[in-house]
């Protein structure tokens, strides 16, 4: 039998139908409330692709079990037995990409995690150790946000060459595999610009659609701002790379020179773009511990002059296991204007599984 060119198309549609949903037809699959049942005289035979039989053979009921597990999928990858509101504040993020808003992920350590790199605070303390700094107090000044003076400490006792030597077998081996990292979840989601302070090549060699240009943030010009309304495809290293001293923000001195000394200078290359952005474009919180970090200091001094104008932030960040401190946390993160979607602490999947999550329901949009 030879199909004809209509039918064949229509066959070929029926099918991608199915495999967008390939996330929920497993978790249909998967399912001990319902099963079918074929019968052949006496026999009985049960289908295990569940899924593929009502799609097929009852689409209404297909359907019905489609919307079950797409609640039951929610609510596990939103973690919503721990994180109540991790629901509407997921509701308000999705429904801005729904509308096409112009939103910048803003990516740091934490999303080149598994693809094998440590997280930046499990290497600032690793590289403590090495420095022969008190282990007792390390990380209750990570936890403090004292990054910047530890990793001048810490360059100091084993000098930068040394540091940078170390930074190039731990985050740029054979062993790192771009392709594990939630970036991979950015096609087809964002692909316009972005944003990172990392130093390793992840982002770069994790993503489908290669970047345009690259720019660093101590590059003065506007190349970055106008990119975002020319839709473009930028990326942006905030804190340049490790090996490229003019560009590089890294140590208490670096971070002086590029964001200004006891306070913000708006004349400065990285305050002056970051001030554009974070004043005009909504912005995700991708991998970052949000804690210490310079950048939140532009953030809160943009939102206490012009609050009343601002876009709404965002984040997929790590919740303290203390319910106390997280409450302590979200009121931080709303004094910036950022709305969190909570996740453990390690449960290093929970990022890109939510993203997926988003790209699973813009199907149905």
């Amino acid at each position: 039998m030879t199909l004809s060119k209509d039918l064949f198309k229509k066959v070929i549609l029926e099918a991608e139908k199915f495999y967008k949903n390939s996330p929920l037809n497993n978790e249909i699959n998967n399912s001990d409330s319902i099963e079918v049942v074929v019968r052949k005289g006496q026999n009985e035979y049960t289908i295990p692709k569940v899924a593929e039989a009502l799609f097929y053979g009852d689409p209404e009921e297909y359907r019905q079990q489609i919307a079950e597990a797409k609640a039951n999928y929610k609510r596990k990858i939103l973690r919503l037995d721990v994180y109540e509101e991790n629901e509407g504040n997921y509701e308000k993020i999705f429904n801005l990409i729904k509308k096409r808003a112009a939103i910048i992920p803003f990516v740091g350590a934490g999303f080149s995690v598994s693809a094998g790199c440590p997280s930046w605070s499990d290497y600032i303390i690793e590289q403590a150790k090495k420095a022969r700094l008190s282990e007792a107090a390390i990380e209750q000044r990570i936890a403090a946000g004292e990054h910047e003076a530890l990793m001048t400490e810490i360059i100091h006792k084993i000098s930068l060459d040394r540091f940078k030597r170390d930074f190039e077998h731990r985050f740029h081996n054979q062993n790192i595999a771009p392709a594990l990292s939630p970036c991979t979840e950015f096609d087809g989601l964002f692909e316009q610009c972005i944003i990172t302070t990392n130093f390793d090549r992840v982002l770069e060699e994790g993503i489908t659609k290669p970047f345009s240009e690259k720019q660093v943030g101590t590059e003065n010009s506007g190349r970055f701002i106008r990119a975002i309304f020319s839709g473009d495809h930028y990326l942006l290293k905030l804190h340049g790379n490790i090996d490229e001293e003019n560009d590089r923000v890294l140590t208490a001195e670096e971070y002086d020179s590029a964001y200004g000394k006891g306070q913000i200078d708006w004349n400065l290359p990285i305050p002056k773009k970051l001030k554009k952005i974070f004043g005009n474009y909504s912005t995700i919180f991708l991998g970052c511990s949000l804690v210490g970090d310079r950048y939140l200091d532009v953030l809160k001094e943009v939102r206490a002059t012009q609050s009343d104008f601002m876009p709404d932030h965002f984040a997929i960040v790590t919740a303290p296991d203390d319910e106390e401190e997280r409450i302590e946390r979200d009121k931080f993160l709303a004094e910036l204007g950022i709305t969190p979607i909570w996740f453990p602490h390690g449960d290093w999947e929970a990022p890109s599984e939510i993203l997926s999550l988003i790209k699973l329901e813009l199907n149905y949009s």
